[in-house]
């Protein structure tokens, strides 16, 4: 039996009625792109509708940097947070790129009622786009350098300001 993709069950799970965090996180578990308890996925639901339907950061976008964090993020200030930041903003970029925002309300603003099918296939293109992307970006991340100077510089600042507070 063929294994499903994530970029394909995601849209799916989306239109079951799944929020659209939600339907990228499980996919990308049953996959076995990144593996987390249920806890993240109850942690993921109210990232649905732009966070709590108040149309802010898209709801999909939180989903992608939810599985980077899962798969890239600290649990303590022993470990660097540069893994999990390089690949959150290189899909925050290619998002951005996209689609020229990265909130819910503008990406849906078109759409008078939001049970619409339009609507929803609408959300179905952006799931699988951040599925998509998110599992690159996961596989990439070895290979490939998503820093800017920017953000190593703010790095190597922070960290010096770290250790001179654990020294006070």
């Amino acid at each position: 039996m063929k294994k499903l993709k994530a970029e394909d069950t995601a849209p799916a799970k989306y239109k079951e009625s799944y929020v659209c965090s939600e339907a990228i996180l499980l996919s990308l578990r049953e996959e076995g792109t990144v593996n987390f308890s249920d806890d993240v996925i109850r942690a993921s639901t109210g990232f649905g509708a732009g966070v709590g339907w108040s149309k802010h950061l898209c709801g999909a976008l939180s989903g992608g940097v939810m599985a980077i964090g899962v798969k890239y993020g600290r649990t303590g200030l022993n470990k660097s947070r540069k893994p999990s930041w390089d690949c959150c903003f290189e899909l925050v970029r290619r998002f951005a790129k996209k689609y020229g925002t990265i909130q819910c309300g503008e990406l849906i603003k078109s759409f008078n009622d939001l049970a619409a099918k339009e609507r929803i296939s609408h959300c179905q293109k952006i799931i699988r786009f951040v599925t998509t992307e998110t599992k690159k970006i996961i596989k990439d991340s070895n290979d490939k350098n998503f820093a800017t100077p920017e953000r190593d510089a703010y790095y190597k600042r922070r960290e010096k300001t770290a250790m001179i507070a654990q020294k006070s």
